[in-house]
């Protein structure tokens, strides 16, 4: 399902969905618009193994892993001194363009549950797109209040 600011507002309030975006920019470029946001599944309850091979995106994506209640799922980064593990536990973000190899350890128990955030490169079908801003975030809160 697609998501929009008001999605996540309600979800998680103002101030929590600034610093989703605060990282988001810290991350991948302050100029880059959110023009995709989405929840994902990697894995299955019924313990279906998942797993990402080695990859690059054509879009810049930031992913914040929303439980914890399974094994595995864990992001890597291929880097100059190697792969680079980061454990993917609630809370945990990822951020990276797409000039990064990257991939996902299977998950060997449970589904790992996940908001992802791009910024599609090159693709006239988003431009423009705009599904979420602090201005929006902004006047939802003070429309909340």
């Amino acid at each position: 399902k697609k998501l929009y600011a008001d999605d996540i507002v309600n979800l998680v309030g103002a101030e929590e969905t600034h610093k989703i975006l605060d990282f988001f920019h810290q991350s991948v470029g302050e100029d880059m618009t959110i023009d995709c946001m989405y929840l994902a599944r990697h894995g299955n309850p019924d313990n279906e193994l998942y797993y990402v091979p080695w990859h690059i995106d054509d879009y810049f994506t930031m992913e914040i892993t929303l439980n914890d209640d399974y094994d595995g799922g864990d992001v890597l980064h291929l880097t100059g001194e190697g792969a680079q593990r980061t454990e993917a536990r609630t809370g945990t973000a990822t951020a990276h363009g797409p000039d990064i190899v990257h991939g996902i350890t299977p998950n060997t128990n449970g589904a790992k549950y996940m908001l992802i955030l791009k910024h599609h490169i090159d693709r006239p079908d988003k431009e423009g797109v705009i599904r979420i801003s602090r201005e929006m975030v902004d006047e939802l809160a003070m429309n909340q209040d």
